[in-house]
């Protein structure tokens, strides 16, 4: 376990190095408690709500963290799964739970998109919550088929610019990440691209695989398998460059440096909850995030592997709620819900 903690703890500080901003969170911490912990937290089961259905990769993982914290402090840790609404069903429930320690959400970034996105939000992501861990982000990569002219972004930018360019970008929705990343580059790069939201991006992967899609956002654990299968050509991965695809540039270094923000995966508690607990929580997470198969699995998905403390989570919260209204904000997309 040496080498692997050794590496991991390089890998953390060095993502929690990027996590700009400051402030957020803290007075959503600092209030008063609106229930009552023992100093012996916990004493009965802890319930984490999920926003997505059953099964997925990252529903998975949270069972696996649930499952570990469960035995670390001897009581049943219970995933809840309320999908829908863009996660605005889940990120409710707890909102309005008791700050008691006992109901936490497995949230995602969808929680600090939603406000820009849709008229009405039945919660304040940074009022509303109080940080815990950022466990980890997951790339995304802008994806060709592998017989595709375009060999670089700039091939791809290039055609687009071309008069009559007919150009397509997919997505899992308007308002997803994936529309954000392609309306972005569009304003960025001054190209007209034009946006086609799937059910998801297995679809649109398919489209592009089958000559009927020119291009796709994809995460990076979809595409991967098929990149190394020479079935798609990635073009740039949104951030940094990422380990498991290292000859594939970051949109950053290629000029674009507003595609350096990722989905993200974490847990939060209502705000109030106290600070002893939720410090608590955060070193029970983190201690999950050495496991083996945590590093394992967040490897899989092509992720990096954070597990922050609270206040730098907090920070970056604030920070990337920012980033992501300021994108919203200035693309004009609004969602459906």
């Amino acid at each position: 376990m040496g080498d692997r903690t050794k590496a991991f703890d390089s890998k953390r500080r060095s993502a929690l190095s990027a996590l700009a901003g400051a402030g957020a969170f803290g007075a959503a911490i600092a209030r008063p408690s609106r229930g009552h912990a023992s100093e012996e937290w916990p004493t009965k089961p802890i319930k984490f709500v999920s926003p997505l259905a059953a099964g997925g990769s990252t529903d998975r993982l949270g069972r696996v963290i649930a499952n570990g914290l469960g035995e670390l402090w001897k009581q049943p840790a219970i995933v809840e799964n309320k999908p829908g609404a863009s996660g605005m069903i889940a990120a409710e429930h707890v909102a309005r739970a008791p700050a008691d320690g006992y109901t936490a959400l497995f949230a995602q970034v969808a929680l600090i998109q939603a406000p820009s996105l849709f008229d009405s939000v039945p919660y304040d992501p940074l009022r509303d919550f109080a940080a815990v861990s950022l466990l980890g982000t997951v790339p995304v990569v802008l994806a060709v088929r592998a017989d595709s002219p375009y060999r670089t972004l700039e091939d791809y930018l290039a055609a687009a610019r071309e008069p009559n360019s007919q150009i397509r970008f997919g997505s899992f929705g308007i308002g997803s990440s994936f529309h954000i990343y392609g309306e972005t580059l569009m304003r960025d790069a001054k190209v007209p691209l034009i946006h086609v939201p799937y059910k998801g991006e297995a679809p649109a992967i398919a489209d592009v695989l089958g000559g009927h899609l020119e291009s796709t956002f994809s995460s990076v654990s979809s595409a991967r398998p098929l990149i190394q299968d020479k079935r798609l050509r990635a073009l740039a991965v949104v951030g940094r460059r990422v380990a498991s695809l290292p000859d594939v540039p970051g949109f950053p270094e290629l000029g674009f440096q507003r595609l350096d923000v990722r989905g993200w995966f974490g847990v939060v508690v209502p705000t109030g909850v106290p600070r002893r607990i939720i410090d608590k929580m955060a070193d029970g997470v983190r201690l999950m995030a050495g496991r083996g198969e945590i590093v394992d699995t967040f490897r899989g998905m092509g992720g990096d592997l954070i597990a922050s403390s609270p206040d730098e989570f907090t920070a970056f919260l604030r920070s990337d709620f920012e980033k992501w209204s300021r994108m919203i904000r200035e693309a004009g997309i609004k969602a459906n819900r």
